[in-house]
């Protein structure tokens, strides 16, 4: 410790001795502490020097708890709000050119396409063009998520940048956060398969007593969500230190070690504030065309928070680990007098 080094994969540099924001035309000291630093900044799409040491995370204010993480979410949440919501909307900007080409392939009539000469989009086409806006809909949203989880960190550090700096820097870590989503997929149907599966059964069969089963099978969501709401600082992980998903997974089991009654409560608080947020938005679908809007509008508000929560776990357990390793490296002579 004692030297700067770059931190984010723009052009800003962050001392790692307090944490500070460095310009990036600093002549080589750290203006907030007066500490040189090594290294210069790097690339937007991602080329980093891996010729420096790694880069340690944090150090954070935010307060791990069940009521105190989602306080700090909401405060992290609402500090860079404008810039999350167009991080939220970049997605959707993507998606206007394969919108255009769908609705003009579904309002002209074919003796238009015929008089201008051209030949009416084929099913296969269209399919195409869906499968592609699939396709650039994952990667643009994974960004923007990935992106949201970069710029609450620098501003958690008093650097401040551009929703499009942070979208670009999300895409270096769309693929492993792909993984880490197919993975949460993956365990949020344990989650609701364990109870849900013998009422299936039970109501096709008619057998009533199946349904009982349904019982023991809450055994099975119950773990889903104790390992689910440990593995959840895995996502910011992968981001802030930049990860494999193998190792994000590691290194969020063992921050959350200890910890496990604070990460599921704050998740399940959490969850259901969501539940109901989004609830609340999806009433504005009834309004045709407007109601469309303004619920985009809202989802890009709102968005950000699935990535914002989980942030606020990560860095409330990292300040827990530096505050333990900075206790237990003091020295211990003044109570063994």
């Amino acid at each position: 410790r004692g030297t700067c080094m770059p931190n984010t994969i723009q052009s800003d540099i962050r001392c790692e001795n307090c944490g500070g924001g460095v310009p990036t035309n600093a002549t080589g000291a750290c203006p907030a502490c007066g500490q040189a630093y090594v290294g210069a900044s790097v690339g937007a799409i991602g080329a980093r020097d891996y010729t420096l040491s790694p880069v340690k995370p944090g150090p954070y204010d935010v307060e791990l708890g069940v009521s105190e993480t989602l306080s700090w979410t909401f405060r992290l949440w609402a500090d860079s709000l404008p810039r999350l919501a167009g991080l939220a909307l970049i997605p959707y900007v993507f998606m206007i050119p394969f919108a255009v080409f769908g609705a003009v392939s579904i309002a002209m009539p074919d003796q238009i396409y015929d008089r201008a000469g051209a030949s009416t989009p084929s099913t296969l086409l269209a399919a195409c063009a869906a499968v592609a806006l699939a396709v650039l809909w994952i990667v643009a949203s994974l960004a923007a998520g990935a992106g949201s989880v970069h710029l609450v960190d620098e501003k958690a550090h008093g650097v401040s940048i551009s929703a499009w700096s942070a979208f670009l820097a999300g895409l270096r870590h769309v693929g492993w956060l792909l993984l880490g989503w197919l993975l949460a997929i993956v365990v949020a149907a344990f989650a609701v398969v364990g109870p849900l599966a013998p009422i299936i059964v039970s109501v096709q069969q008619g057998e009533p007593l199946v349904a009982l089963l349904a019982l023991p099978g809450l055994a099975t969501t119950a773990l889903a969500l104790v390992v689910g709401a440990r593995l959840a600082p895995a996502l910011p992980a992968i981001v802030v230190e930049d990860l494999s998903l193998g190792a994000a997974l590691t290194r969020a089991w063992t921050l959350t070690r200890g910890k496990t009654g604070i990460v599921v409560g704050a998740s399940l608080v959490f969850t259901l504030a969501w539940l109901g947020m989004s609830t609340a938005t999806a009433v504005l679908g009834i309004v045709p065309i407007l109601g469309f809007v303004a619920q985009i509008v809202v989802n890009a508000l709102l968005t950000p928070l699935i990535y914002v929560f989980p942030f606020a776990l990560y860095a409330g357990a990292v300040r827990d680990e530096q505050m333990r390793a900075a206790t237990s490296s003091m020295p211990h002579a003044w109570y063994e007098r």
